[in-house]
Formats: C-alpha cells, structure tokens, sequence
C-alpha cells in the first residue's frame, strides 16, 4: 500500500473525536462487563451474613472503574504513543520536539484532558482555532496528535473500494 499523504501532519478535530469516541466504548464496555461481573457476585451472596462481601465487591468495582479510565489513555500513551481508537484511526502522539511520551508528559496530557472537560469541553474545540491543531492537553502535556502512516479504517475502505482480490484483476 502506497504511503499516506497525511502521515507526519496534525490530526484534525474529527479524526480525534472518533478516536475517543472509540476509546470511551472500549472503556465502557469493559466497565460495563466488570459491573455486570461484580452484581453476579452480590446476587450470589444475598443474605445479611455477606452484607460486608457485598460491600467489599460494590466499592471494589467503583474503585477499578475509576483507576481504569485514568489508567486506560496515560498508560496506551506511554507505551504505545496511541489508544486503540488513536492506532484504529492512524493518530500517534509525539512530544512537539518529535520525542516519544514519556510517563510524565503523560501524566500532563490526561490533566490537561479534565481541564479540557471541565472548561465545557472549550480545551477541546481549542484543536479548530490552533494553527497546531493542539487542544489544552496537548499544550499542557507538550505534545502534538498527527496522522501515522498507517490508518487501517482507511486501508479496509479502500480494499472494500477495490472489491475482491479476484474481481481486481479481472479488468
């Protein structure tokens, strides 16, 4: 497959929505499987003598719940430079000096994120006025978002464009 012309450039504001937007169902169905996980396990123990266990399993749940989408981003950042929404949607992160994410960066970039949030989402919309495309967790975080040279939505809709392998090349 021929290189992407984008590849290298900053990731406009939709690209980086639907990647969050992939994100947050990952997130939320595996939140949605530990909660269902964790009411098993309550209806299972009903009766006063396990009103302790129930509870112990009700505030485990939560506290995984809240780690995990804390975790989930800082930790696919630091490792992988992308979330699996960024890797499906051929987004990567680099530091504005072209450097890999490290942990601390990280760490800035998902506190910028929440002050993205609670500023009604403005940190957000930033990314349509900024000649770098960077949101407030970019600039806070020091990073840039920019398209990779591989985008596999992109790859499947153009093999599904060309049709089956065998229909290419009869022509």
């Amino acid at each position: 497959m021929k290189r992407d012309p984008l590849a290298g450039h900053t990731a406009g504001f939709i690209s980086r929505v639907m990647a969050f937007g992939i994100d947050f169902v990952v997130i939320s169905v595996t939140l949605l499987l530990v909660a269902a996980g964790a009411t098993a396990v309550e209806s299972l123990l009903a009766g006063p003598l396990y009103v302790g266990v129930r509870f112990a399993v009700t505030v485990g749940a939560t506290v995984f719940a809240a780690v995990f989408a804390i975790i989930y981003p800082i930790v696919f950042w630091t490792l992988f430079g992308q979330t699996p929404g960024k890797m499906l949607m051929g987004l990567r992160i680099v530091r504005t000096n072209g450097q890999p994410l490290r942990l601390g960066h990280a760490v800035l970039r998902y506190v910028g994120w929440v002050l993205s949030a609670a500023a009604l989402f403005v940190g957000f919309v930033w990314i349509l006025v900024d000649k770098r495309r960077q949101g407030w967790d970019d600039k806070i975080g020091d990073t840039l978002v920019i398209y990779t040279e591989r985008n596999p939505l992109r790859e499947l809709a153009a093999r599904r464009e060309a049709g089956p392998p065998l229909a290419r090349g009869m022509g």
